[in-house]
C-alpha cells in the first residue's frame, strides 16, 4: 500500500500538469482570437473627426463587424469622451446585452444597446441608448463629464453611424433621473403629446446635479436621442436612478 502513495501522487501531478497545459492552450487560443477580432476591427473603423468626414463615406466597415456579431447595426461616437463603440440589439432578449460583451460573450460590463422598442434605422421619435458606468471611464463610464457646464459646452455633439447615413445630434441636457423605463413612461414617444410631457419634465428639472440648456432649438417635433446609465449610488430610501444624456437630431448626411 505504501507504494500506492508515491504511484498516485505522481498521477495527481499529471493530472495537474495536463490541466495547466490545457489551460494555457486555451489562454493562447483566446488571445489569438482576441488579437484577431482587435486587428479586424482596426480595419472595420479608425476613430476619425467627424467634422472632417467627406459626405458619403461612411467610416464603419458594417460588413466585417457584421459578420463578428450581425447584432452590431451601428455606431456611437461623442469626440473628447472615451465613447466609440458599436451599437447592439438583441431582437428576442432585450437585456441580453446588458451581461454580454460585443462578441456576444457573457460579460459584467455588457455593451451599449438599444432595446427592441426602437428600429435600427434612428428615426423613431425617441431613441434609448443603453450602457454601463465603467470606472475606467470606458462604455458609458464617461458620460458623468456632463455633470460640468464648460464639458458639455466643449463637447456638445453625438454622432450615430449606420450603413446608410451619419446622423448629428445636439447635446441638450444632462442630469440624474429616476429609474422608470423611458419607452413606457412615454408611450414610446409615438405622439407629440408624449415627447412634450418628455420635454417638459427635462426643462421642468431643478436637481442641483442637472445640466439644462433650456435655449436649446428642440420641441416636440424633433427626434430625442437619450443616452442611459446607471447611478453607481443611492439614496437612503433604497431608491435606483439613472444618468441621462439628452440630444436632438441636427443634420443627417447620407
Amino acid at each position: 500500500m505504501k507504494k500506492a502513495v508515491p504511484i498516485i501522487a505522481g498521477a495527481l501531478v499529471i493530472v495537474a500538469a495536463s490541466a495547466a497545459i490545457g489551460g494555457y492552450q486555451l489562454y493562447l487560443k483566446e488571445a489569438q482570437e482576441q488579437a484577431l477580432r482587435e486587428e479586424e476591427e482596426k480595419y472595420a473603423y479608425e476613430r476619425q473627426n467627424p467634422e472632417e468626414i467627406i459626405p458619403g463615406e461612411i467610416p464603419v466597415k458594417f460588413e466585417i463587424l457584421q459578420e463578428e456579431n450581425p447584432d452590431i447595426y451601428a455606431w456611437i461616437t461623442i469626440p473628447g469622451t472615451l465613447i466609440d463603440e458599436p451599437l447592439l440589439q438583441r431582437e428576442d432578449d432585450n437585456g441580453y446585452y446588458a451581461s454580454h460583451d460585443r462578441y456576444g460573450k457573457e460579460s459584467s460590463s455588457g455593451a451599449l444597446y438599444t432595446e427592441n422598442y426602437n428600429g435600427r434605422d434612428f428615426t423613431d421619435p425617441l431613441t434609448v441608448v443603453y450602457g454601463p458606468n465603467c470606472e475606467d471611464e470606458t462604455l458609458f463610464g464617461s458620460l458623468y463629464h456632463y455633470s460640468d457646464n464648460l464639458f458639455m459646452e466643449e463637447h456638445p455633439n453625438i454622432y450615430i453611424y449606420t450603413p446608410e447615413k451619419i446622423q448629428k445630434y445636439r447635446i441638450f441636457a444632462a442630469y440624474r433621473g429616476d429609474n422608470r423605463h423611458l419607452m413606457h413612461r412615454y408611450k414610446m414617444g409615438e405622439k407629440e403629446s408624449s415627447r412634450r410631457a418628455l420635454l417638459n419634465d427635462i426643462f421642468d428639472s431643478r436637481d442641483m446635479g442637472s445640466r439644462i440648456d433650456r435655449s436649446a432649438p428642440v420641441d416636440e417635433t424633433d427626434q430625442i436621442l437619450t443616452l442611459s446609465t446607471h447611478v453607481s449610488t443611492h439614496d437612503s430610501s433604497g431608491e435606483e436612478y439613472r444618468y441621462l444624456v439628452q440630444a436632438y437630431l441636427e443634420e443627417v448626411t447620407e
